[in-house]
């Protein structure tokens, strides 16, 4: 029995001596994957010589959309995406800037509360590693990573969804051109100047006492430019856009007040269909979502929710809101959005059909107005029209 006990300890010895060593004369940092760090530091990975030449490496797809790109539009060649190459699951050890760095990749599948038996969600997890006390040569690596992953996407916009209860980056699109969203007169220039003001009340706000907070209700029929208005916004003010689904699964209290806080300040908040967001939950039974209308009302301007954002929330059924909701201080300004007024179809057929005539924009503008058509629905009929054009004129 002692024999097999010393024999024990004796195999114990060199492993506690290694932790030993590596807690003391290393540095270590955890990036996980609900944090957008993550995301920098895979692009900086895949720049990496180490990338080129690994056996195993792990390979995903670059979430950016670039629009300047030359697009063939022959049917057998499109754009390529852009893959992304980094080490795999496992170990790796790598040189940088005359520095020994250990990475270490691991991968969980776990289910979240609430989410249900049949979902799973990926949690990775990279672990940087160096001699010494010093965290600079980690610090490094990760300013260099986000140098590396925005300075080529600078004038794009990112769109973040939910991951789980954290924010994960969906893809960056260019920026949508204000003149591409047609509203009716003034709309544009008073949604716009009151955001920039908005923007530069901070220390007003502040000496006042007052949360640092805007919402804005944009209310009206489907297809009528409330999803595009926002858009565009976010790009004129170069603004993140997050996108809030209250559908998914898994979604409480405690998890919508977590996202919510967590919205750094200069971004947009966009709830889309926010009248049917309880409406759909009473009507599914399998769901299990869990989000309570206090919990809402909490998390959008409670003790713990953030501060320097602007809130959109957009409605087809108005009259369907719990006036809590829509009060000033959460919707501090309202905008009617209606079916297609004779100014709006007209500039529309305007930005199709440059040179059309006078007579043939009034025929056009005449239909929509006696029809009540969206703008969604003009925009449709324009797009068929000049389909067809186009295809006569190859023939």
């Amino acid at each position: 029995m002692l024999t097999g006990g010393l024999m024990a300890l004796c195999r114990q010895v060199p492993a506690e001596l290694w932790r030993w060593l590596l807690a003391r004369f290393t540095v270590t940092a955890t990036i996980k994957n609900s944090d957008p760090s993550f995301d920098y530091l895979v692009a900086w990975l895949d720049t990496l010589p180490y990338s080129k030449k690994a056996r195993r490496v792990f390979v995903t797809v670059a979430k950016d959309r670039d629009d300047d790109c030359p697009v063939d539009n022959s049917v057998t060649e499109h754009k390529m995406p852009t893959f992304l190459f980094t080490p795999a699951e496992g170990k790796h050890v790598f040189w940088h800037l005359r520095n020994v760095i250990w990475l270490t990749r691991s991968i969980e599948n776990t289910s979240g509360p609430g989410a249900g038996k049949f979902t799973l969600l990926d949690k990775h997890t990279i672990d940087l590693r160096c001699f010494g006390r010093s965290q600079q040569p980690i610090r490094e690596i990760m300013q260099e990573a986000a140098k590396i992953a925005m300075a080529p996407r600078d004038d794009r916009i990112r769109v973040m969804i939910r991951g789980w209860d954290y924010w994960s980056e969906a893809t960056r699109i260019k920026p949508r051109p204000v003149e591409s969203v047609i509203l009716p007169t003034g709309m544009w220039d008073r949604l716009s100047q009151d955001c920039q003001r908005f923007g530069e009340s901070e220390v007003w706000y502040r000496n006042l006492g007052i949360p640092y907070r805007r919402g804005y209700l944009l209310e009206g029929v489907p297809g009528s430019g409330k999803s595009a208005t926002v858009e565009a916004l976010a790009g004129k003010l170069h603004m993140p856009l997050y996108i809030m689904n209250f559908s998914s699964g898994g979604l409480s209290d405690q998890v919508l007040c977590r996202l919510l806080s967590s919205i750094p300040p200069r971004s947009i908040l966009l709830m889309e269909d926010i009248d049917a967001a309880f409406e759909e939950r009473h009507r599914d039974k399998d769901s299990e979502s869990g989000v309570t209308f206090s919990g809402l009302l909490n998390a959008l301007d409670g003790v713990a929710s953030a501060e320097g954002r602007l809130l959109f929330m957009t409605t087809n059924h108005v009259d369907k809101l719990d006036p809590a909701l829509i009060r000033p201080g959460r919707c501090d300004v309202r905008l009617q959005y209606g079916v297609a007024t004779r100014d709006q179809a007209s500039r529309l057929y305007a930005r199709f059909f440059p040179d059309a005539t006078p007579p043939q924009n009034d025929a056009f503008t005449e239909q929509a107005i006696m029809q009540h058509h969206s703008m969604a629905e003009l925009q449709a009929q324009l797009i068929e029209r000049t389909t067809t054009q186009v295809a006569v004129a190859s023939v």
